[in-house]
């Protein structure tokens, strides 16, 4: 599971609440959202500046917890307070962080500025590999097998993180394994789609079909008559309402 704040304390109490009550397999703690509300909590992304304050939250957790703890950081973040620049990578962040039993660490190849768009760098994962001893997962622009593969050949990363390019297409996991690329059909699409449905349904009752929204929006994405169907499937309250749509399509 994963955990996101900047409060040392808040993280001990969750760390220790989630190992005791969720029992999850680990506890990923988030150095990597660009999100801006998330940022003016001084979360995420915008963490990372901050060295000491991100030692402690780490240590906070894996005192709290017997589980593996990993963390999923930035390539670098800029902070501005007006008088002084803090610029730090995730080099530097790792170096500093070097003294903790962190299990796994997840990169995002791009910068807290670009957000999801731009140049992923590469580089900056090669050489993080050679300093962490720890697994090391490559993380960004990632939307094709093609890519995958490149990415972990370029880097030497023990695995991939995935994320908007699953987006949609969940698909896109057995095409990096298999390594192989099929066009689904808008029926395929459809398919998926509604098992999602159920599942969310299922889990979080209308609040998971509300959840789901965007996700069906982004199913029907590049498909005939999208924009129609993106504009009725917004209003979605239930599995029942989906299947209509879908199914008069």
């Amino acid at each position: 599971m994963s955990l996101f704040g900047s409060n040392p304390k808040h993280f001990a109490v969750a760390a220790k609440m989630a190992t005791q009550k969720l029992k999850p397999d680990g506890i990923d703690i988030n150095f990597g959202c660009p999100v801006k509300k998330v940022q003016k909590q001084g979360a995420g992304a915008i963490l990372m500046s901050d060295l000491k304050l991100s030692h402690e939250v780490i240590k906070s957790v894996i005192d709290n917890t017997h589980l593996p703890v990993s963390i999923k950081i930035r390539a670098r973040v800029e902070k501005d307070d007006g008088a002084t620049k803090k610029k730090v990578d995730a080099l530097i962040f790792l170096e500093k962080m070097k003294d903790l039993p962190i299990a796994a660490v997840m990169i995002h190849g791009r910068s807290l500025a670009q957000g999801h768009k731009g140049e992923v760098d590469w580089q900056i994962i090669k050489e993080a590999k050679k300093i962490f001893p720890g697994i090391l997962l490559a993380n960004g622009g990632v939307n094709d097998w093609q890519t995958a593969e490149a990415l972990l050949e370029k880097t030497g990363a023990d695995g991939l993180g995935i994320a908007r390019g699953a987006m949609g297409r969940p698909w896109i996991f057995e095409e990096v394994r298999s390594k192989n690329a099929e066009v689904k059909s808008k029926k395929e699409i459809f398919k998926i789609a509604l098992k999602h449905a159920k599942l969310a349904e299922k889990m979080g009752g209308r609040a998971g079909i509300v959840e789901l929204r965007k996700h069906l929006c982004w199913y029907v994405t590049g498909l005939e008559g999208a924009s129609e169907l993106r504009q009725e499937l917004v209003k979605v309250e239930s599995y029942r309402d989906i299947k209509k749509i879908l199914s008069g399509k």
